[in-house]
């Protein structure tokens, strides 16, 4: 189990890492997407958010137990921000992986966050990461390949226009 828990966790971290990079690979739109969310400080939020998700990355790979917990709270207030955006049917980009997603913050946003943290839960119980077995290895990656793939062909129907 725990090389299960293990293989979540770094995909929780490599996750992290990706959004913090491209964030910062384009920070005057991160910033203006920042803006568009109604943030205080979008340009001080541009550069610290991005800080802060490498330091969850950091601490997943470092301690697991730690790093989980704080990537599911920082996951639990993305969430709630993009759900209050949501809620308010405002049509603005969520700026969740920088500049290379301009997609208006829809249900799928959520459903990514919940997926997201659901992967944290395992690793809260680690102590150190482990190397998984092939079994485990073999879990662990259908535990995040199988819903991602689920997600994003739920999101692309969710898109295309009815044929009515």
């Amino acid at each position: 189990m725990d090389g299960i828990a293990s293989v979540l966790g770094v995909a929780m971290a490599a996750t992290f890492v990706l959004a913090a990079l491209l964030k910062l690979r384009d920070l005057p739109d991160t910033t203006d997407d920042f803006t568009s969310l109604g943030l205080p400080r979008p340009y001080a939020l541009a550069r610290v958010v991005p800080a802060v998700e490498l330091g969850v990355a950091v601490l997943l790979v470092a301690i697991p137990a730690w790093g989980a917990i704080a990537g599911f709270a920082l996951l639990a207030a993305f969430t709630t921000l993009l759900a209050g955006v949501v809620r308010s049917g405002r049509v603005v980009s969520c700026a969740c992986f920088g500049g290379a997603n301009s997609e208006p913050v829809d249900r799928g946003h959520l459903l990514r966050n919940a997926m997201l943290m659901t992967w944290a839960l395992p690793a809260v119980a680690l102590d150190h990461l482990s190397r998984p077995s092939g079994t485990e290895l073999a879990i662990g990656l259908a535990l995040v390949s199988l819903p991602v793939a689920a997600l994003t062909s739920w999101r692309r129907s969710s898109r295309q226009p009815s044929s009515t």
